[in-house]
């Protein structure tokens, strides 16, 4: 298929060489010798694009305890590698997903199986973006844009974003949930974007209100997590 004329460039991203039409997000296979760093990923209308570094505040921590810049043996910002979910990433995505500080951030059960993750990738559909962001072929946390199946919510989507325990605070989370609200506002023209956050997870809401999330309403008790109940708040953001 051709390129169209007019392209738009998602902001944050430069073109680095065109090809077939693929829409974003979508699987590629890297020239041989590039390092999984400095690999490209394909985005929109057949370009590849790689995403300039963004600054933002406020870093997202599903772990209990935040990492500071004085624990962390990384930079306090770095750039993962953004990509569609693969099949393989089951395994991988599972052992995050039974970390504890992954875990208290979530409604997740523990001990959660390697064939359970298989079978939500097999039935993940055009409703769903899904990606993984990886740091030297390490897959270190995930996202996802769901969008409402009935057609009068259509305009609506709902975003889950997790990281590895070990790689919070590093500007992860921000890349992940730029890369989703950059598909929900220049691919699938979504004018609401919704979530739920634990009313204590201080740094995820920073991170979401960072973005333009504003909270619009308190769930007293409505989670319940190592044994206590918590409230979680629903935070959107509005596009109209």
């Amino acid at each position: 298929m051709e390129k169209p004329a007019d392209v738009s460039i998602p902001s944050g991203f430069s073109p680095i060489i065109s090809g077939t039409m693929v829409g974003p997000w979508s699987i590629h296979t890297p020239s041989p010798g590039t390092s999984a760093r400095n690999r490209q990923h394909r985005c929109g209308d057949g370009w590849i694009f790689r995403r300039r570094p963004v600054h933002r505040a406020g870093p997202i921590a599903f772990a209990g305890k935040a990492m500071t810049s004085t624990t962390s043996p990384f930079p306090e910002k770095i750039q993962p590698q953004l990509r569609a979910i693969r099949p393989s990433d089951a395994e991988a995505l599972c052992a995050i997903f039974n970390m504890p500080g992954f875990r208290r951030g979530t409604l997740r059960m523990p001990f959660e199986m390697v064939e359970q993750v298989e079978r939500r990738i097999a039935k993940s559909g055009q409703e769903t973006t899904w990606i993984v962001a990886e740091l030297d072929g390490k897959v270190v946390g995930h996202g996802s844009l769901v969008v409402q199946g009935s057609p009068r919510r259509s305009h609506i989507g709902e975003i889950n974003i997790g990281l590895d325990d070990g790689f919070v605070s590093m500007g992860i989370g921000s890349a992940i949930l730029g890369a989703l609200l950059d598909v929900a506002d220049n691919w699938r023209a979504l004018k609401r974007v919704e979530l739920t956050v634990y009313a204590d997870n201080e740094p995820a809401i920073r991170l979401y209100a960072s973005h333009g999330f504003e909270v619009e309403g308190r769930h007293v008790k409505a989670g319940f997590t190592e044994g206590r109940y918590h409230d979680l708040l629903s935070m959107a953001r509005l596009r109209f």
